[in-house]
């Protein structure tokens, strides 16, 4: 392996990949785990909160215990789980695939292969020909 091939090893794994991938852990993954805690959790706990458990309490104050059992089975549990699949999921999903998978597609595609093409072009080239200049 030349000089030159072992620079560009090295530049891959340690310049390019580390920085590919601390931007997925860091700045995606924090992203989207701030987004699942912040937005995603605190609708539904507000919707838990809010709305039915103030529909739940009227409901048990006023009336029996068949009803509410009905009410938990029937009505809650199919807006819970309306809830967390219609909007908690779909804005997950195109949370993931636009904004997280856009910014790792253009990081990946203009930062790491500009990096990586500069220095191919220019440290590379620059070595070849003053190689090629000495033994000329």
């Amino acid at each position: 392996m030349t000089l030159c091939e072992s620079q560009l090893n090295s530049f891959i794994d340690d310049g390019c990949m580390s920085q590919l991938n601390s931007f997925i852990y860091d700045d995606c993954m924090s992203q989207l785990n701030s987004f699942i805690d912040d937005y995603c959790i605190s609708q539904l706990n507000s919707f838990i909160d809010d709305d039915n458990m103030s529909q739940l309490n009227s409901f048990i104050d006023d009336d029996n215990m068949s009803q509410l059992n009905s009410f938990i089975d029937d009505d809650c549990m199919s807006q819970l789980n309306s809830f967390i699949d219609d909007d908690c999921m779909s804005h997950l999903n195109s949370f993931i695939d636009d904004d997280c998978m856009s910014q790792l597609n253009s990081f990946s595609d203009d930062d790491c292969m500009s990096q990586l093409n500069s220095f191919s072009d220019d440290d590379c080239m620059s070595q070849l020909n003053s190689l090629l200049m000495m033994t000329a």
